[in-house]
């Protein structure tokens, strides 16, 4: 009779081992197999026989020490049958390193899972632009950003290894508590911060996972309890939001958009949370599987929640999230993948890395498109600041030249020789009404006294002789135009002045033709070509670094400030740079300088709008994202069991 035998999976139940151990043995030679076919394999039942005797003692062995162990939040199962890493010493280290993570590695609580990849994923996004950037400059603490994103990661990481490690070395059996320890004071610092920066969203989630994982660590509850906690805490705070910091407070954005979607149902809000957090109570009492399915349908509400911060390019906001959200997704299934890892124990280190590698990938990829935008938008921009340089350099041209037209009439002349006033102010007049850059035209005689104003008419008689730009005009004989604001007899502010001498056929200067420039009047012809719904904004400054123009008008006159980046680029000559502007916006700034003025003109845009998620296609992104992810994790919920090939 044909002796019995089995594939290498049905041996690996037989003997209560792993299928990795099996082919173990098949390697070393311990368990001898035949060749049925092309890549098959078959192990006589004599073989295993040879076996039983062991598995069994193992298993004894196994008993006894599972009965020894304290049962705890912090205590994982004890290590499955396998040889110890002592057994191990002879082989290289990369098949010691193979056989231990077959066999003797921890496997990590699923609410370690979720503190560690939403640690690791919100760490590695914030290397991304994210609009709590500027919160946090608006609030002058940007400088905890590094340090915070950096923790995150290493501590992300450590609290797996060292959940990796606990059982194979018992030295190291609380040093996940230390991770944990570090990630709780993390998660406090940052919403502390985002509470000083009036960041409410922030306060919340982060603040709320902070004392989620301090509950789970000081009390030991499950990893559902805990998850159910974070999710009711998160619910409670969006209705405490919605309720007591309405749209125009600007405080919270997760308010601000429930307003879009139920504006007016705030009683309807109020009460699907409280059925949402009676149902999770009384699942959790009652019916743990209703339990788990609720918290599946909050990873869903979370996944909505995830799309709103990626829309509004909170993207370490929204990975963290959706992170979370998914974790939610799984906890049906997890009871599924622990009985799996009696087989396969690489199953969820698989799993999980998977999403892990899938949310790198988009964090990079969103991070090229974020620089081919940027790209982009400096190229739009630099062509923008020099045609605005060009709009400049022809209206100093330009008014320079009205009035040097205006000089050169002979009619002109003559009424200014005789002085006569009359005469004088029609030909002001004629002038400001063609050229609408004038605020006002003043004519002077050899003295510097005001022969004739428009449209102030009434104040002449004023004398411009104690003028630096009237001896540069009418004594030195030259054209004139302000590099800077400066004294004017018709208005109390500064203003740019220009002048031309007035000459006779014989060159003899006779007087001059001042006049006041409107800078409000270029300002808006420059902000013409800039595109508003981007933000865009054009300025410019003098010589000094005063601002002559500007969207906000409350800093016309004002010198910019030292922490603005515009100061950096009109200081050191850069054409580009990127930083936060007087505002606390974080900004690329182009400048350029005229030719004929020395001014710079400057146009600035604020980096969340270049990277509009609009105008991006990173929509797609995070939607690619969600169902790669999502499909990782099926593939592993819903595996079945297949002949094995060696």
């Amino acid at each position: 009779m044909k002796e019995k035998d089995y594939t290498v999976k049905e041996a690996a139940k037989f003997l209560g081992y792993s299928t990795n151990t099996v082919y173990g043995y098949l390697k070393s030679g311990e368990i001898k197999s035949v060749r049925v076919g092309k890549g098959k394999i078959r192990i006589p039942a004599s073989e295993l026989e040879k076996f039983e005797g062991v598995a069994e003692e193992g298993a004894s062995e196994k008993e006894a020490v599972v009965s020894e162990v304290v049962k705890g939040p912090l205590v994982l199962p004890t290590p499955r049958p396998g040889r110890s890493l002592e057994d191990l010493s002879g082989e290289t280290p990369w098949h010691i390193t193979k056989l231990w993570l077959e066999e003797r590695v921890g496997l990590p609580r699923l609410f370690d899972w979720l503190v560690a990849l939403a640690s690791i994923v919100l760490g590695l996004s914030m290397f991304l632009y994210n609009r709590q950037l500027d919160v946090f400059v608006a609030g002058n603490l940007a400088e905890w950003f590094l340090p915070i994103r950096l923790t995150l990661i290493i501590a992300g990481i450590g609290l797996i290894l060292a959940n990796m490690i606990q059982e194979e070395f018992s030295m190291y059996s609380h040093l996940n508590n230390v991770f944990r320890v570090i990630l709780v004071i993390v998660y406090f610092v940052l919403a502390y911060l985002q509470m000083r920066s009036g960041d409410l969203d922030g306060l919340l989630i982060n603040g709320l996972f902070a004392l989620t994982i301090l509950l789970e660590a000081v009390f030991g509850v499950v990893s559902s309890a805990a998850y159910a906690f974070f999710i009711g805490g998160l619910m409670i705070g969006i209705v405490l939001a919605f309720r007591y910091y309405p749209e125009t407070s600007g405080l919270s954005s997760i308010s601000t958009a429930i307003y879009r979607v139920i504006d007016g149902y705030s009683v309807l809000l109020s009460g699907l949370a409280l059925i949402l957090l009676i149902s999770l109570v009384w699942g959790y009492l009652v019916n743990k599987k209703l339990f788990k399915i609720i918290l599946g349908l909050c990873g869903l509400l979370l996944v909505a929640l995830s799309i709103h911060y990626a829309t509004e390019s909170y993207w370490a906001r929204s990975f963290f999230i959706l992170i979370a959200a998914m974790i939610g997704m799984l906890l049906p299934f997890w009871e599924e993948f622990k009985r799996r890892t009696d087989v396969d124990r690489t199953l969820v280190f698989r799993m999980f890395g998977a999403i892990l590698m899938s949310f790198s990938l988009a964090i990079v990829l969103i991070g090229v498109v974020q620089s081919i935008l940027m790209r982009n938008a400096r190229v739009n921009l630099t062509e923008k600041v020099e045609y605005g340089k060009i709009i400049v350099d022809r209206a100093v041209e330009n008014s320079l030249s009205a009035l040097d037209g205006l000089s050169g009439n002979e009619l002109f002349r003559e009424a200014l020789t005789k002085e006569n006033e009359a005469d004088l102010t029609s030909f002001s007049k004629a002038l400001f009404k063609n050229y609408k850059d004038f605020e006002n035209i003043a004519i002077v005689n050899l003295e510097g006294m005001v022969i004739a104003a428009y449209p102030l008419t009434s104040q002449t008689g004023v004398s411009l002789s104690r003028y630096g730009y009237f001896s540069d005009v009418v004594k030195g004989s030259a054209n004139y135009f302000s590099n800077t604001p400066e004294a004017y007899p018709y208005g109390d502010e500064k203003t740019v002045v220009l002048g031309i001498p007035v000459r006779q056929a014989d060159g003899v200067v006779i007087g001059g033709v001042f006049a006041s420039y409107s800078m409000e009047v270029l300002g808006d012809r420059i902000q013409e070509i800039a595109s508003e719904q981007t933000g865009q904004h054009f300025g410019l400054l003098d010589i000094d670094g005063r601002w002559l123009s500007n969207t906000n008008f409350d800093l016309v006159g004002t010198k910019v400030t030292e922490t603005d980046v515009t100061y950096l680029s009109w200081l050191g000559g850069k054409n580009i740079n990127m930083g936060y502007n007087g505002s606390g916006r974080y900004s690329v700034v182009v400048i350029s300088s005229p030719k004929n003025v020395d001014w710079t003109v400057t146009l600035a845009q604020p980096v969340f709008s270049v990277l509009d998620i609009s105008n991006s296609g990173l929509t797609t992104v995070m939607f690619l994202l969600f169902v790669i992810a999502l499909v990782v994790a099926s593939s592993y919920a819903l595996v079945r069991e297949e002949e094995e090939l060696l």
